[in-house]
């Protein structure tokens, strides 16, 4: 994490412990999905941790969504918005 911020990366969203695959990859779709609308990354990381217990129910695991972080500026949009 810290060479992407040392080469210049304004975040990175990383996780602390061992991910599900399947689960990780759906995270990191709704937390894209949440940039394209405009959200901030840590509102957007946020979002998708919630997507996921929406998903599953409120009984699911931390092990699925709670290792995940966002370390950097975390206050920016990464997509301008677009015109409809």
């Amino acid at each position: 994490m810290r060479a992407f911020l040392l080469a210049g990366a304004r975040n990175v969203v990383s996780t602390s412990l061992p991910a599900d695959d399947r689960l990780t990859a759906e995270l990191m779709k709704s937390f894209y999905t949440h940039l394209s609308e405009g959200m901030e990354e840590g509102e957007a990381l946020n979002r998708a941790k919630l997507d996921i217990l929406g998903e599953l129910g409120p009984q699911t695991s931390p092990y699925y969504w709670a290792g995940f972080s966002l370390v950097g500026a975390g206050n920016g949009q990464v997509f301008s918005s677009r015109p409809k």
